[in-house]
């Protein structure tokens, strides 16, 4: 599920898990041919 994100006066700080585009959360993939 993809959550909106949240802005900068989030109060749950570095805690918040609404941000899956800043925090960059991803799985690792490579490359294949």
């Amino acid at each position: 599920m993809l959550l909106s994100c949240c802005s900068s006066s989030c109060r749950c700080a570095d805690s918040c898990a609404n941000r899956p585009f800043q925090s960059r959360v991803s799985k690792k993939m490579k490359v294949v041919k």
